[in-house]
C-alpha cells in the first residue's frame, strides 16, 4: 500500500518509523508545511527531500496513493478540509 503522510514532525515520528518498518506499506510522498521540519526529518529518516510537499492538494495532484495518514491537525494549512469536501 502506498500512503501519503501529512505532518512529519512531533507525533509524525511514530508514523514515519512504523511505515518504514512495514513490509506492506510504503510512502508515496509526505506533506509538511514547516520547511525546517521537512529538512530535519529528511535527514533523520533518509527521506528524499524532493518528495516532501508543503500542501496535501499539491501532493495528491502529483502522486498516486492508496491512503492518507493525517497526523497534521491544521487542516486549513494542509488543505485536508477542502480535499475531503471535494471528494464527496
Amino acid at each position: 500500500m502506498r500512503v501519503i503522510q501529512v505532518g512529519i514532525g512531533g507525533m509524525g515520528n511514530a508514523w514515519l518509523g512504523a511505515v518504514q518498518r512495514s513490509p506492506e506499506v510504503e510512502f508515496a510522498t509526505l506533506v509538511e508545511i514547516d520547511a525546517d521540519i521537512a529538512d530535519q526529518q529528511a535527514e533523520a529518516y533518509g527521506l528524499d527531500r524532493s518528495l516532501i510537499f508543503r500542501a496535501l492538494p499539491e501532493a495528491l495532484a502529483q502522486v498516486n496513493a492508496d491512503a492518507v495518514i493525517a497526523d497534521q491537525f491544521d487542516d486549513e494549512a494542509q488543505g485536508i478540509g477542502r480535499v475531503q469536501s471535494s471528494r464527496r
